[in-house]
């Protein structure tokens, strides 16, 4: 159960001090810097795969790739790029394009 409990408390740590910093900081200062904090974890949510590419080319084998875990980091990166253009926030746009080149 160890495997279990201790990658979850460390997420909830993770998003504890997350919530304690927006509480703390100055709002003007969060939006920049909060966004920057989750397009570093968007980035390392899509290159965890990214990991296992040496065994992946050795293998010749993808099937270690989790795919739904891809297509959903994909797919979440689009609504924000969308949803970024449609506030003509240019954080968004500039952050989330640079990531699909």
């Amino acid at each position: 159960m160890e495997e279990v409990y201790r990658p979850s408390l460390r997420g909830v740590g993770l998003i504890a001090a997350l919530f304690t910093y927006m509480a703390w900081e100055d709002p003007t200062k969060v939006e920049y810097r909060y966004g920057l904090i989750v397009t570093i974890l968007m980035l390392l949510l899509m290159g965890a795969p990214l990991m296992e590419v040496k065994e992946i080319l050795q293998k010749k084998d993808a099937s270690n790739i989790p795919f739904p875990i891809v297509f959903a980091g994909f797919f979440v990166s689009m609504l924000w790029l969308l949803y970024g253009i449609i506030l003509m926030n240019e954080f968004m746009i500039v952050c989330l394009w640079k990531l699909r080149q």
